[in-house]
């Protein structure tokens, strides 16, 4: 969404180089693929010898997060002033409303389920979003599809750490198992040894490819 609708908005007044570009996704999603094939191997086989669990991607999951966060640095670095200078408020939210209204509705629940402040945080992002009339969500379909996202992804992280595979859960404070996990720090290298996603991107690769210890710079997943 950010190549094909964000980028051809931005350049129509600025031109913010090459953050929003296809090439400089593309170091991204290349370990994204590296996850998406440690997830495929972790897959229950009843007639596979090959007994891999979900810790088994955790080195593979952070990988991508590392480079992901020096991703996103990058781009607010540049994109959010330029929005700022360029465009007025009702201008950008009209792109993000557009971008918004293409994106998978379990995806966008995903985006509503991670708001902070729960209704109330849900009221305050669609009065923003109201500016534009191609807008087309309510606060009531924004929470509905929030709870569809929390029964069907959420729901089932909680089934596997629990053990009970019935569980459909549609409030965030129900989670107990979740609700309890704290978060693994971030890769010490975006602070310690600074670099570009697109050059992380392939120090992480190569670590992912070929290092039997996984990704280096993070305490947790080395102990």
């Amino acid at each position: 969404m950010e190549v094909d609708k964000l980028a051809p908005f931005i350049e129509t007044k600025a031109r913010p180089g090459d953050v929003l570009s296809e090439k400089h996704h593309q170091s991204l999603f290349g370990v994204l693929q590296i996850v998406n094939a440690a997830v495929t191997d972790c897959a229950y086989d009843e007639n596979s010898s090959n007994k891999l669990t979900a810790s088994a991607i955790a080195s593979t999951v952070h990988g991508y997060r590392t480079v992901l966060y020096a991703h996103l640095a990058e781009t607010e670095k540049v994109i959010v002033p330029v929005l700022r200078s360029y465009f007025s408020p009702e201008e950008v939210f009209s792109i993000f409303a557009d971008i918004l209204s293409q994106m998978p509705k379990l995806a966008f629940g995903s985006l509503a389920h991670h708001l902070t402040g729960g209704d109330d945080g849900v009221t305050a992002f669609n009065a923003r979003s109201l500016v534009t009339p191609r807008w087309w969500f309510t606060s009531s379909d924004t929470i509905k599809a929030r709870a569809e996202y929390r029964v069907k992804v959420e729901s089932k992280l909680e089934s596997l750490l629990s053990g009970d595979g019935n569980i459909k859960m549609k409030n965030k404070t129900d989670f107990v198992f979740l609700n309890q996990l704290k978060p693994v720090e971030l890769n010490e290298r975006l602070v310690t040894t600074p670099s570009s996603s697109v050059d992380l991107a392939k120090v992480i690769t190569e670590e992912l490819t070929s290092n039997t210890q996984g990704v280096l710079g993070v305490a947790e997943l080395r102990r």
